[in-house]
């Protein structure tokens, strides 16, 4: 059952790249904007449903902060077009340290199979103790969440920057876990300097697996800096790499997307 939920998070129906965004809770405005702009399979092949749904807490707890019944209405209407859903979620910085956070993988994947999501995403950034010990320590985490998740015929994913724990540096040992995906996030978020972008896609692939990897690409706050000329730069650039698959940060406000982005997110779905 993993495998092909995998295979349908990860797969999309061209023969080009897999987009997936990160939205919230206004699942039938997003979709009637896909619908808008070609359809889900035009511009959308999954969603990280974000942000502080849930949590692993300091004694190594996972917390819910919405229902089961919330959970399900925010979900269910992109399941139903076929779109998989992962959740993003934190660990405390206390909860990895102290070793505490691997025990609530069961009770998180046990979560996941009740409001019937596809898994989970941890998004971790932590600000302090950047240290081989801390990294080991999270990665013991994904590990661990990885295998209960997997279990359960669910995905796992985690973010990844350029920065703390979180930077190319450590990639190996979160490669290591065996999530399902390792998904950039500030490090090419941003088209104010598309260089710099490429040197942290570059320090990515030196590790991470195509098929594990996604880049983060910002769309807030002016389309994330990008202007046309230069998305088209960076686009035709990822497809030279490879990349099969973009996360999209938003969250939610798709309808600010100038039309060049969306040409440009379509370009990287047909793969040319």
């Amino acid at each position: 059952w993993r495998l092909a939920l995998l295979c349908l998070f990860l797969t999309a129906e061209a023969l080009g790249g897999r987009i997936h965004w990160y939205w919230s809770k206004n699942a039938t405005q997003n979709l009637a904007w896909l619908d808008s702009h070609g359809g889900t399979s035009a511009l959308a092949t999954g969603v990280y449903t974000c942000c502080n749904e849930y949590a692993v807490v300091d004694n190594g707890t996972f917390v819910n902060h919405i229902n089961a019944s919330q959970a399900i209405e925010r979900t269910e209407a992109y399941l139903e077009r076929g779109l998989p859903v992962l959740s993003t979620f934190a660990p405390s910085m206390a909860s990895i340290l102290n070793g505490t956070a691997v025990n609530a993988a069961d009770a998180a994947a046990e979560w996941a199979v009740r409001v019937n999501i596809s898994g989970f995403l941890s998004d971790y950034e932590a600000t302090a103790e950047y240290t081989e010990d801390h990294a080991k320590a999270y990665a013991a985490f994904l590990s661990a969440f990885k295998s209960a998740l997997h279990a359960r015929g669910k995905i796992m994913a985690a973010d990844i920057s350029s920065w703390g724990v979180i930077s190319p540096k450590y990639f190996p040992l979160y490669v290591e876990t065996g999530v399902d995906i390792l998904s950039s996030m500030s490090s090419t978020y941003f088209g104010s300097n598309v260089t710099r972008d490429k040197e942290n896609v570059e320090a990515m692939l030196a590790t991470i697996p195509l098929s594990q990897l996604s880049v983060g690409l910002g769309c807030q706050d002016n389309a994330g800096n990008w202007t046309a000329d230069s998305l088209h730069d960076w686009v035709s650039y990822l497809l030279a790499q490879k990349v099969e698959s973009l996360d999209i940060w938003t969250p939610d406000y798709p309808t600010a997307a100038p039309d060049f982005f969306l040409t440009e997110l379509a370009r990287f779905v047909r793969g040319y």
